[in-house]
């Protein structure tokens, strides 16, 4: 098992935050489980099968992406600030792909 990254540790906390607040009756948000408002402005797609992958955002931040390969590092994409986009970015792993997801920073 991979260990988490920084970015799914803020996700699974900000689930389990969302949980909390509803057992109490109570509403609230985590739109944005880090830090600034940029992160709130990417919209991002993705897709992967086989042993490629891609990652596709619009909007405004700075971003890269991840492919978590098997039995392999995992490939990182250079980051990107962008004002508008869409930018792409494509990964191929040499055994298979299991997931892509974005960093923010």
């Amino acid at each position: 098992m991979k260990p988490r990254t920084p970015a799914r540790a803020r996700a699974a906390a900000c689930g389990v935050l969302a949980a909390e607040l509803l057992l109490l009756g109570m509403t609230g948000g985590c739109a944005d489980a880090g830090p600034g408002p940029v992160r709130a402005e990417l919209t991002c797609q993705t897709g992967y099968g086989g042993t490629s992958g891609w990652i596709r955002c619009k909007g405004s931040g700075t971003w890269r992406g991840v492919a978590d390969c098997l039995r392999e590092p995992d490939r990182r994409g250079r980051w990107i600030s962008q004002l508008e986009g869409p930018h792409r970015q494509s990964f191929r792993c040499v055994f298979r792909i299991a997931a892509v997801y974005r960093e923010v920073r």
